[in-house]
């Protein structure tokens, strides 16, 4: 698999700035960043509102479409909900990583997917 990744973000500042992190270490592992062509798309999920929930579901979805031989990694709020509830199946999802593992995501995605 390429070292390749594209990172988003829902929701507010916090979740902005905890993208920038995880670019920044993914970019440190020796991944390159592409928003046209990567093989891994990390998303930072919000659970403020349903609408953030459902925006987060729905741009997921929507990866899968426009990529589909892309690794989908979901983090943040509504993906640690989504695993306490175990109803993540749906969402097609390659790697869920929780708020209390987030800061480890770059090691988890070597570890699990490369």
């Amino acid at each position: 698999m390429k070292k390749v990744f594209f990172s988003y973000a829902f929701g507010c500042r916090v979740n902005e700035a905890e993208k920038e992190e995880i670019d920044h270490q993914m970019l440190k592992a020796g991944f390159s960043f592409s928003q046209s062509k990567p093989a891994i798309h990390i998303v930072n999920t919000c659970a403020v509102t349903t609408k953030a929930e459902r925006e987060a579901r729905q741009y997921i979805y929507q990866i899968k479409k426009r990529y589909p031989k892309a690794k989908i990694v979901i983090t943040g709020c509504s993906a640690t909900y989504w695993k306490k509830q175990k109803n993540c199946k749906k969402l097609q999802v390659d790697l869920i990583v929780d708020n209390f593992e987030k800061e480890n995501l770059t090691n988890i995605l070597l570890r699990r997917l490369l």
